[in-house]
């Protein structure tokens, strides 16, 4: 004779008044406790890619002077595209921009080409400056 034998063959009586929880639903109340919880995002973050700031050779510099000394002086001037570095906020590198727009001046206090549109591009940053038509 075993131990259980005499409550072995009992009915199971379900004793609670709720009715039990749907599979879906029961898994969705424990999602706020992942244990990787922004592990995706980590991984994401860290593949991204990002360009390394090239050096500019002096004659290309003085070339890019020239170019804003001329964009500075015309009141009138065309649009003109410029491609500048911008430094990433969350890693080291960052990435080459191109805008395009009128100037409205160049502020030689503050290193910047403030275009039209507001927008502000410092002149150290600047790699290429193509006037456009």
């Amino acid at each position: 004779m075993n131990r259980y034998d005499d409550i072995i063959d009992l009915p199971y009586r379900v004793r609670t008044p709720q009715k039990p929880i749907p599979g879906s639903t029961r898994a969705a109340q424990f999602a706020p406790f992942a244990a990787l919880e922004g592990y995706s995002d980590s991984v994401a973050e860290s593949s991204r890619h990002t360009d390394s700031r090239t050096d500019i050779a002096d004659d290309r510099q003085a070339e890019l002077d020239a170019a804003l000394r001329v964009l500075s002086g015309k009141t009138d001037a065309a649009p003109a595209a410029f491609t500048y570095y911008v430094s990433d906020t969350k890693k080291s590198g960052g990435s080459y921009t191109t805008v395009y727009g009128k100037v409205k001046r160049v502020d030689t206090f503050s290193r910047h080409v403030i275009l039209e549109s507001g927008e502000r591009i410092p002149t150290d940053d600047i790699t290429d400056i193509s006037m456009c038509k």
